[in-house]
């Protein structure tokens, strides 16, 4: 199972401590429901403009211009790092390897106690963030606006 937030919202506005509560409470969510990968963490470890897709053989990703070229990187692993196969065409520079718990959710362990704890810990204090890696949670990114031209003001005749 896959997940991922489709589209930034309220959390985006979240500063800690009640952006790390959201992040705990989601990784709770996410781990009830046993998913295996969280995209934001994927695209975390890939990078946000890389290209790729979940298929049977493992994670495809196509560094380069128009698709021609496809790599794989398999998930039905137990290695700790997993390296990149070209299936059609050579990237320009190799891809790194990945490490499987930096884009594997499910071999990310959260224990009950420690969840509970996040929720229970004293409340003078910042909770733990209980995920290491990429957020859970999207960024958006707010563009740079341009700036703004002075106008000489002009008189109404």
């Amino acid at each position: 199972m896959v997940a991922g937030i489709a589209q930034v919202g309220f959390s985006d506005s979240l500063r800690n401590p009640a952006r790390v509560l959201f992040e705990n409470a989601l990784a709770g969510l996410y781990k009830l429901a046993a998913v295996d990968l969280v995209r934001e963490q994927i695209e975390g470890a890939l990078g946000a403009d890389m290209p790729y897709d979940i298929s049977n053989d493992g994670l495809l990703v196509w560094p380069g211009p128009a698709y021609t070229v496809e790599v794989l990187y398999p998930l039905k692993t137990d290695a700790a790092t997993i390296d990149a196969t070209a299936r059609s065409g050579l990237p320009a520079k190799p891809l790194p390897p990945l490490q499987a718990r930096a884009i594997s959710f499910r071999h990310q362990s959260l224990a009950w106690s420690e969840w509970v704890y996040a929720w229970t810990a004293d409340t003078g204090k910042d909770p733990p963030r209980l995920m290491s890696g990429p957020s859970l949670i999207p960024s958006l990114v707010t563009p740079t606006p341009a700036p703004v031209k002075a106008v000489a003001a002009q008189s109404m005749p």
